[in-house]
């Protein structure tokens, strides 16, 4: 007869499983399945070459041509020309280069969210083994919810380029001395020079906003890469581990639990084989005690 695993029981499974999920992110696990590397460790690794070094290696004026960058220029000006390079042209150019950052910061998110589903997938408890269906009901809870955190990282990320290009700080403390050391090695180039058109846009004018778009980018790129790593664990990894016992605990037990405790069929068989050699084991010795005390009586 099949056995039924009682309510407390599913629950201490439910803990163990928990304690192995926590574990195995906090590089603790010894009860994952698979090879290399795994968990935790993965997870910052992904961090290191998907997350950062994809950022650091994205050029900051990746797609602008001087062409480009010239005609920018000469479309924020007015009628009436001025001494300096129109703001609006650099803001206009930093702000496509932003855009450049979105995609690799949601690239890592997903790799870390497809970690943590492996971690689920991988987490073995010996409970597992005997009840299946509670085993894909644990699973299948763990993925819907995964499933909203990862939702939720993904709008903090995409917020978190928006902060950035809706707001243009040239005042940020890490760029305003490097803007004026460019400014002062360019003393004159952001100076309009009229020529025959009457509005041409100088080569210097070009290298003052490329100059100034690489050292904006780098602090952008700075600021991001520690914003978008910190919203993955914060609202991913660790709300992942927070809430997997009370996510768990909550759905099953709206369900009927006693579905959950019935010991996997294929297991029964097992056991009952098993059960079977056992009791011809144990024949077979009676039968040899009985067959020696004969011989030696």
């Amino acid at each position: 007869k099949e056995k039924a695993l009682n309510p407390d029981a599913v629950l201490k499974a439910i803990s163990k499983f928990v304690d192995s999920y926590k574990a195995a992110i906090d590089g603790e696990a010894v009860s994952l399945a698979g090879d290399g590397i795994q968990g935790g460790a993965r997870i910052n690794l992904i961090f290191q070459q998907r997350l950062e070094l994809a950022i650091e290696r994205i050029d900051s004026l990746e797609g602008l041509t001087d062409e480009a960058v010239g005609i920018s220029i000469a479309n924020a000006r007015s009628v009436h020309p001025t001494f300096f390079i129109p703001e609006k042209a650099f803001e206009s150019l930093a702000r496509k280069q932003i855009l450049l950052l979105l995609e690799p910061s949601l690239a890592c998110m997903r790799m870390v969210a497809n970690e943590l589903a492996n971690i689920i997938t991988d987490c073995r408890i010996p409970e597992f083994a005997v009840y299946k269906l509670l085993k894909q009901q644990v699973q299948d809870l763990m993925f819907a919810y995964l499933k909203k955190c990862h939702k939720k990282t993904e709008d903090m990320i995409k917020n978190i380029i928006k902060i950035e290009y809706d707001h243009i700080n040239i005042l940020h403390p890490d760029i305003v001395p490097i803007t004026k050391l460019i400014l002062s090695n360019h003393r004159n180039s952001a100076l309009i020079k009229e020529d025959e058109e009457g509005n041409a846009v100088s080569g210097e004018e070009v290298e003052v906003v490329k100059s100034l778009l690489r050292a904006y980018m780098e602090v952008v790129k700075k600021n991001v890469t520690d914003l978008v790593l910190k919203s993955i664990v914060v609202f991913l990894v660790e709300k992942s581990k927070e809430e997997a016992q009370k996510e768990l605990v909550n759905a099953l037990y709206n369900k009927e639990i006693e579905l959950l405790m019935v010991e996997d069929a294929e297991f029964v068989k097992k056991k009952d084989e098993c059960k079977k050699d056992v009791s011809r084991i144990q024949n077979s010795i009676e039968e040899l005690n009985e067959l020696m005390h004969t011989q030696f009586k």
